[in-house]
């Protein structure tokens, strides 16, 4: 199982962000990224996903209760058969 270091450094890999820059959105020295992300605890979690703008609350609640969904149904003008859509927000 990935850390919380391992997920946030492929997000903001993922995002073009470095590793200085969250610091210095955090106003902390950009050397200390590795120690403060190691075993992070509940507050410093949350604001470095403020300063990269990951959006914790949703991400958790995804991880809880399943992605958004949507279902509906789609009606061919033509010859009127009806299809059942699911569609999953993400």
């Amino acid at each position: 199982m990935q850390g919380f270091k391992e997920i946030i450094e492929r997000y903001i890999d993922a995002n073009g962000i470095s590793r200085a820059e969250v610091m210095t959105r955090m106003g902390k020295q950009p050397q200390a990224w590795s120690k403060l992300v190691q075993d992070a605890k509940w507050p410093v979690a949350v604001a470095v996903c403020d300063a990269i703008g990951f959006d914790l609350e949703r991400a958790l609640s995804e991880l809880l209760n399943g992605k958004p969904e949507t279902t509906g149904f789609i009606e061919c003008p033509n010859c009127h058969t009806v299809w059942k859509i699911k569609v999953e927000e993400g």
